[in-house]
């Protein structure tokens, strides 16, 4: 069935991966939350010229159940034990740090590999896709990342996007300008003050998680999925809150400024709690803080661009909010794919 951006089909022990995109620098990994994990790969394509027609890797099953299949069937002691499981590889795969901003380059790949090989190898990082490769726009630039500040990171993926819509579109988006002046706001604020760029999945949610049950007590987690979502970013990147562990199905799970809010449920907030136990006070300041909460979204327009209604509305909505924050009282160009009408802010 189909997993994040991979077809999966089941052999006993082997589970062949069809990659959506097929692209000789994608990277496949999968992670087990211990010092030691490897994946073993068994074969890879990266062409057509294969009996299944597509790129492709052989990779060793992973045991464990969706999270998504398994939650409801957990007693609330367990539900604990995976919840505090969950902060702990957070901050595993935070403890991965690198000079360079961007994705893991292909050199990386092997016959064994674990995320935390990152941290020895000196892997190649290239910097994030320009167009990114699921919008079809055109072949990415995936130039070789160099070290920079994150405010400098920010600065060159709005320029890249903009050359990019000049180039092929013959202007670029205003929008782009309101992302400069906020991320330019923000590096005065002193809210860049951590330099580093860390290790995170940008798609943690339980669709991606395999989970063991090993008594009445504990539930571990056997395995992470999708990591072409893996990419280094800048430390309030590597906070978002891992609110779905507690906030109710029918409550947006894209909203974060709900992620503080104590759940009424005392079970539920037990979860809570013990999520922030875990992670600890300073990964809950770039988790909960508005600004970081803005500075998160105003990254992934940073690294995917807008080439969809949903991506434009999106940033407008980020500049409505950051200007409700921190009031500026001048004009903010909206997008010309919405208005060409400027809009103030009093």
């Amino acid at each position: 069935m189909s997993r994040g951006h991979y077809l999966s089909i089941k052999y006993t022990n082997k589970i062949a991966l069809l990659d959506r995109r097929p692209h000789k620098s994608n990277i496949m990994l999968r992670y087990q939350v211990t010092d030691e994990a490897t994946i073993s790969v068994e074969k890879k394509g990266v062409d057509y010229n294969n009996a299944l027609g597509k790129p492709y890797s052989l990779q060793d099953r992973l045991p464990g159940r969706c999270l998504i299949d398994a939650w409801d069937e957990f007693n609330h002691t367990q539900k604990l034990s995976l919840v505090r499981a969950m902060g702990i590889a957070l901050l595993e795969m935070q403890s991965v740090t690198n000079p360079c901003a961007g994705i893991v380059g292909p050199k990386y790949t092997s016959t064994k590999r674990s995320f935390f090989g990152l941290r020895k190898a000196n892997p190649e990082i290239l910097q994030f896709e320009v167009p990114r490769r699921e919008t079809r726009t055109g072949e990415p630039t995936t130039p070789p990342a160099k070290p920079q500040s994150t405010l400098e990171l920010r600065l060159t993926q709005f320029q890249r996007f903009c050359d990019w819509e000049n180039a092929h579109w013959g202007e670029a988006d205003p929008l782009w300008d309101n992302l400069k002046e906020i991320a330019q706001k923000m590096g005065d604020m002193g809210l860049f003050e951590d330099q580093g760029f860390y290790f995170c999945h940008m798609d943690l949610h339980a669709r991606n998680i395999l989970v063991q049950v090993i008594d009445d007590t504990t539930v571990e987690i056997s395995g992470i999925l999708d990591w072409d979502s893996g990419v280094f970013g800048p430390k309030f990147l590597s906070c978002a809150p891992l609110m779905w562990l507690w906030l109710p199905e029918d409550v947006d799970h894209e909203d974060e400024t709900l992620a503080e809010d104590d759940p009424e449920d005392p079970e539920t907030l037990e979860l809570k709690e013990a999520f922030e136990e875990i992670v600890g006070r300073d990964f809950l300041r770039y988790a909960y803080k508005p600004e970081y909460i803005i500075a998160r979204r105003v990254m992934v327009a940073a690294m995917s661009g807008m080439f969809q209604s949903a991506d434009l509305d999106a940033v407008e909505k980020i500049v409505q909010d950051w200007e409700e924050l921190h009031p500026s009282g001048g004009y903010l160009i909206v997008s010309v794919v919405s208005s060409l009408t400027p809009v103030y802010f009093p």
